[in-house]
């Protein structure tokens, strides 16, 4: 799902992922994913790309912003493999 950052997104971002600001308009913000994330660190394992040292921290630090303090300590990350 796209989340609305609360910000514009830079060009070089855009260029990178290809999401642009007009696709985040209107789009809730984090706040409602927070519950989700803190189900999926406390009873899953996270898997992604380059996931222990961006996606998780980056997601962890969202958390706190929402008073939500959860750790993905379950991941795998594909580079590592």
């Amino acid at each position: 799902s796209l989340i609305d950052p609360g910000m514009r997104i830079p060009p070089h971002i855009t260029e990178l992922t290809g999401i642009t600001n007009q696709m985040v308009k209107g789009k809730p913000d984090f706040s409602k994913y927070v519950k989700y994330f803190q189900k999926i660190a406390d009873t899953s394992i996270l898997m992604g790309y380059n996931s222990k040292s961006f996606d998780s921290k980056a997601l962890e630090k969202m958390g706190r912003m929402y008073q939500s303090y959860y750790t993905f300590e379950n991941q795998l990350d594909i580079r590592d493999l």
